[in-house]
Order: C-alpha cells, then sequence, then structure tokens
C-alpha cells in the first residue's frame, strides 16, 4: 500500500512541475479550476496567499513545461491570461488514472485484511506514519 502511494507521489513529482511547494500547488488548483477557459493572472495574484514574485517563479516553471500558455490582452498590455495547454489536461488524466489504481489498490487491500470490517473489530484509523 505504501509503495503504491509512493510511486504515485514520485509521479507527480516527475511530471507535474512545482507540485511538491506550496506555491506550485496552489497554481496547480487555480489552474485545475480554469479548465478550458483563460483566466487573468491578476486573479491569481490576488487570491494568492504568496507574493507575487513566488507565483511568477513557479508559473514560469509550468509555462517552461508547456503547461500554461500565457496571452497578452492587444488592446491593454497589463492584461495577461493563463490557459492550460492539452499538454496539461493529458498530464492531468494520466494523474487522474494512476490516483484511481492507487484507490482501487487500497480498496482491495482494506477488503483482503479485513480493514473497516466491523466484525473483524479493527478499524483503519490510520494516519500516515501510523
Amino acid at each position: 500500500m505504501w509503495k503504491a502511494l509512493d510511486h504515485l507521489h514520485q509521479w507527480e513529482r516527475d511530471n507535474l512541475p512545482e507540485s511538491e511547494t506550496a506555491a506550485g500547488g496552489e497554481i496547480l488548483i487555480w489552474l485545475l479550476k480554469c479548465k478550458d477557459r483563460p483566466r487573468p493572472l491578476k486573479d491569481l495574484y490576488r487570491s494568492s496567499r504568496f507574493s507575487e514574485p513566488t507565483i511568477r517563479a513557479s508559473l514560469r516553471t509550468f509555462v517552461e513545461r508547456g503547461f500554461v500558455e500565457i496571452d497578452v490582452n492587444a488592446k491593454d498590455m497589463r492584461n495577461r491570461f493563463a490557459y492550460v495547454t492539452p499538454k496539461f489536461q493529458k498530464t492531468i488524466e494520466a494523474y487522474w488514472q494512476r490516483f484511481n489504481e492507487v484507490v482501487l489498490l487500497l480498496e482491495v487491500t482494506e477488503q483482503g485484511t479485513g480493514e473497516d470490517n466491523p466484525q473483524s473489530g479493527e478499524t483503519s484509523s490510520c494516519i500516515a506514519g501510523d
């Protein structure tokens, strides 16, 4: 079970830039909420608990990896919009597939060991490290 979770976490680090950082995780969630529509970067900067330079540095990694593209409004150069690329969408789909595989593995493991089975007298209130 722990190997599967570790494998998922390693895949995330290898394939999703900045996912191991708090700022990168925040950007990742913001991008997931964007779906396929462009959103103003000022919304990201304003909603973030991190400084604008920190967000810019993390966002640059997403851009460099081809997950995000930034467009500038031709009428007002101060307005910039971010949108996810097909590469980002495919990577997220692959992540969800792996995540679901881990969930299924955990369910099978719990059924096989009797965890969460009231008749066995055991519960799986296991938190990482227990």
